[in-house]
């Protein structure tokens, strides 16, 4: 199973076991050591796992997916965890929502067009590209409670063409200048603080 581009480790692995009739947390148990702690139990959609690199060759192998495309498309790939937190060994570590970037739910045209409708993904939304031009979508995060999403989901900008418009010249100001991308974190963080 290929991961998508930006694509959060804990959803591939969501992804791959599903193809098991398995849910994350049981994979991540059978795969590497969790240390027994309390963490593999906080396993929740909106969250992170990272790997040291005895696991990542483990799970890479498990996936049939070599590392290096693995590194290319998962951001957190190469996040590894400290070689002292878990012993040694094979070993993984949770990071829920609150420690990772700001994760949402990718396009589910997009998505569906790359599992063949199979599943959802999640994967790092920058704040300036939650808007997929292709299809037409606002990427909205909806509220995940009890593990089960609420919310509208990814409204149609169709009607609102200054939508897409805004998100085409935007792209094309990141090209010029990469800094403007932290403009909206800095906009926002001001915003919030009146």
């Amino acid at each position: 199973m290929t991961p998508l581009h930006g694509e959060t480790t804990l959803s591939y692995m969501s992804r791959v076991a599903s193809r098991y009739r398995l849910t994350a947390k049981e994979l991540l148990g059978a795969l590497v050591d969790v240390g027994r702690r309390p963490n593999l139990f906080t396993v929740r959609p909106d969250g992170e796992v990272v790997f040291n690199t005895e696991a990542q060759a483990m799970v890479a192998a498990f996936c049939r997916m070599p590392e290096e495309h693995l590194l290319r498309a998962l951001p957190a790939w190469d996040r590894e965890v400290p070689s002292n937190r878990l012993g040694s060994g094979p070993a993984a570590w949770v990071r829920t929502a609150a420690t990772i970037p700001p994760t949402g739910p990718g396009c589910r045209a997009c998505t569906a067009r790359a599992t063949q409708g199979r599943e959802e993904a999640r994967r790092y939304l920058l704040p300036h590209a939650q808007v997929c031009i292709k299809h037409q979508c606002w990427m909205l995060e909806a509220p995940v409670a009890d593990e089960a999403t609420a919310g509208p989901g990814q409204p149609d900008v169709r009607p609102v063409p200054q939508i897409a418009a805004a998100q085409r010249r935007h792209a094309r100001l990141l090209r010029r200048s990469p800094h403007a991308g932290e403009a909206f974190t800095v906009a926002q963080a001001v915003t919030a603080s009146w």
